[in-house]
Protein backbone atom coordinates (compact mmCIF):
# COMPACT_ATOMS: atom_id res chain seq x y z
CA UNK A 1 0.00 0.00 0.00
CA UNK A 2 1.41 3.06 -0.91
CA UNK A 3 0.75 6.40 1.06
CA UNK A 4 1.86 10.04 1.25
CA UNK A 5 0.75 12.95 -0.92
CA UNK A 6 -0.33 11.60 -4.71
CA UNK A 7 2.01 11.88 -7.99
CA UNK A 8 1.76 13.69 -10.68
CA UNK A 9 -0.40 11.24 -13.03
CA UNK A 10 -2.20 9.95 -9.55
CA UNK A 11 -3.58 13.86 -9.65
CA UNK A 12 -3.93 13.76 -12.96
CA UNK A 13 -6.32 10.43 -13.12
CA UNK A 14 -7.73 11.47 -9.97
CA UNK A 15 -8.89 15.07 -11.74
CA UNK A 16 -10.34 13.10 -15.18
CA UNK A 17 -12.31 10.62 -12.79
CA UNK A 18 -13.30 12.91 -10.08
CA UNK A 19 -13.32 16.73 -10.22
CA UNK A 20 -14.20 17.23 -13.88
CA UNK A 21 -17.04 15.25 -14.05
CA UNK A 22 -17.99 16.92 -10.52
CA UNK A 23 -17.28 20.52 -12.10
CA UNK A 24 -19.35 19.64 -15.63
CA UNK A 25 -22.56 18.40 -13.07
CA UNK A 26 -22.03 21.65 -11.54
CA UNK A 27 -22.26 23.88 -14.37
CA UNK A 28 -25.18 21.53 -16.01
CA UNK A 29 -26.92 22.23 -12.45
CA UNK A 30 -26.37 25.91 -12.22
CA UNK A 31 -27.31 26.38 -16.13
CA UNK A 32 -30.66 24.99 -14.52
CA UNK A 33 -31.15 27.56 -11.92
CA UNK A 34 -33.16 30.76 -12.93
CA UNK A 35 -30.89 34.29 -13.12
CA UNK A 36 -31.54 37.11 -11.40
CA UNK A 37 -32.56 39.91 -13.69
CA UNK A 38 -30.10 41.87 -14.53
CA UNK A 39 -27.50 39.58 -13.79
CA UNK A 40 -27.33 37.32 -16.65
CA UNK A 41 -24.14 38.52 -18.19
CA UNK A 42 -22.03 37.94 -15.00
CA UNK A 43 -23.68 34.46 -14.45
CA UNK A 44 -22.88 33.56 -18.32
CA UNK A 45 -19.03 34.68 -17.58
CA UNK A 46 -18.84 32.69 -14.42
CA UNK A 47 -20.29 29.96 -16.07
CA UNK A 48 -18.21 30.17 -19.54
CA UNK A 49 -14.89 30.33 -17.09
CA UNK A 50 -15.70 27.23 -15.68
CA UNK A 51 -15.97 25.84 -19.23
CA UNK A 52 -12.50 26.86 -20.52
CA UNK A 53 -11.08 25.62 -17.37
CA UNK A 54 -13.02 22.26 -18.00
CA UNK A 55 -11.41 22.72 -21.94
CA UNK A 56 -7.76 23.58 -20.52
CA UNK A 57 -7.94 20.82 -17.45
CA UNK A 58 -8.80 17.92 -20.62
CA UNK A 59 -6.56 19.31 -22.98
CA UNK A 60 -3.50 19.57 -20.38
CA UNK A 61 -4.13 17.76 -17.47
CA UNK A 62 -0.81 18.50 -15.52
CA UNK A 63 -1.98 22.25 -15.36
CA UNK A 64 -4.78 21.31 -13.02
CA UNK A 65 -2.61 18.78 -11.30
CA UNK A 66 0.26 20.72 -10.71
CA UNK A 67 0.39 24.69 -11.82
CA UNK A 68 2.81 26.38 -12.36
CA UNK A 69 3.62 30.11 -12.77
CA UNK A 70 3.82 29.36 -17.06
CA UNK A 71 0.79 27.70 -16.28
CA UNK A 72 -1.66 28.67 -14.07
CA UNK A 73 -4.63 26.30 -12.37
CA UNK A 74 -6.82 26.37 -15.01
CA UNK A 75 -10.03 27.61 -13.09
CA UNK A 76 -7.90 30.30 -11.59
CA UNK A 77 -10.89 33.12 -13.53
CA UNK A 78 -13.74 31.11 -12.02
CA UNK A 79 -12.22 31.63 -8.64
CA UNK A 80 -12.08 35.44 -9.35
CA UNK A 81 -15.29 35.70 -10.82
CA UNK A 82 -17.15 33.79 -8.13
CA UNK A 83 -15.50 35.81 -5.38
CA UNK A 84 -16.30 39.02 -7.10
CA UNK A 85 -19.71 38.28 -7.61
CA UNK A 86 -20.13 36.71 -3.91
CA UNK A 87 -20.92 32.89 -4.48
CA UNK A 88 -17.20 32.03 -3.89
CA UNK A 89 -18.33 28.43 -2.48
CA UNK A 90 -19.25 28.19 -6.29
CA UNK A 91 -15.50 28.81 -8.08
CA UNK A 92 -14.53 25.89 -5.42
CA UNK A 93 -15.85 23.41 -8.08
Amino acid sequence: MKFGAPGQKERERLNAEWVMPFVERKIEDLRALPVPEGQQKKIEEILQSMEDGIRVSKAHPEWLAAPTQAHPEPFTKTLELTAAYGIWECGQA
